[in-house]
């Protein structure tokens, strides 16, 4: 998404909650409830969650996701995982919870350890992301499943399209252009299989300049920015909504994909021809 490491993206949660600001304030749809409720929770005991972030996913939608699931939190940042860890513990819903400080592309875990990886807006900050699906593959158990979220190169255009004009950059979310939906399911076709792409679509009426401004400086080059040049933003972007009656349309586009590590990914040898064994499905959600 950037040239910052996650590391120093992430190194206090005043970044992440800048840009949650934006969705939670113009949102008519929950995100996190669309993910979980989209997902099968039957036989799954063990849940690692690589790039947790703060941990809002799990209290948000702790009615959708089984109380007795052992659940793993896993960030880069370790201040993320250490917040994560004490606002999912507050919650006092799950039975199992542990933390760890680690990188997607060596994590902790010995093999078959986990049911489901999931992996939130995280593989835009991967280093190396066909050694991170590796990892995933070797620390999930026979037909365990990945789950990936990701953005459309669209979303949030008109925002982006700000963003450029005011500080530069590019008019396109730069997390999709890294790693969007056709990247996931690139790199899933070699190791998993069943991978199925559901899509996210919502509409904000944007009507603050300040959150579009706190938006755009979370991440760079608004956050490198001085500011001067913050504040001529600021007044260009008032003077942008005031010319369109105090509000403006922006779309927000994203993906659920998800695949299953069938057995012969496992043994690494092909068990049925891959044009059977390979099944890709496409659900719109609208």
């Amino acid at each position: 998404m950037s040239d910052q490491t996650p590391r120093q993206q992430y190194k206090t949660s005043t970044n992440l909650k800048n840009r949650a600001n934006l969705h939670a304030k113009y949102a008519n749809r929950n995100r996190f409830d669309w993910v979980a409720e989209g997902l099968d929770w039957n036989g799954i005991d063990d849940v690692i969650d690589i790039g947790c972030g703060a941990g809002w996913f799990w209290c948000s939608t702790k009615g959708a996701v089984p109380r007795a699931v052992n659940l793993t939190l896993i960030d880069a940042s370790d201040h993320m995982q250490k917040l994560a860890y004490e606002q999912v513990s507050s919650c006092g819903y799950f039975q199992s919870l542990a933390s760890d400080t680690a990188d997607a592309v060596a994590l902790p875990h010995p093999e078959n350890s986990f049911d489901i990886a999931i992996m939130m807006h995280k593989m835009y900050h991967v280093t190396d992301p066909k050694r991170a699906i590796n990892e995933v593959k070797r620390i999930l158990r026979p037909n365990g499943r990945i789950v990936i979220t990701t953005n459309d190169v669209t979303n949030l255009k008109s925002i982006y399209e700000i963003g450029c004009d005011v500080f530069g950059g590019t008019p396109n979310d730069p997390a999709a252009a890294i790693f969007g939906q056709q990247d996931a399911i690139k790199i899933l076709s070699d190791k998993f299989n069943d991978i199925q792409l559901r899509e996210f679509h919502d509409t904000y009426t944007v009507t603050d300049a300040e959150d579009i401004v706190n938006y755009l400086t979370s991440f760079p080059p608004g956050n490198q920015s001085d500011t001067d040049t913050i504040e001529r933003a600021r007044g260009e972007i008032t003077e942008r909504l005031d010319a369109s009656s105090g509000w403006f349309l922006t779309h927000r586009k994203g993906a659920l994909i998800t695949a299953t590590l069938e057995l012969q990914y496992i043994l690494g040898t092909t068990l049925v021809p891959p044009e059977v064994g390979l099944r890709y499905c496409i659900q719109a959600s609208n």
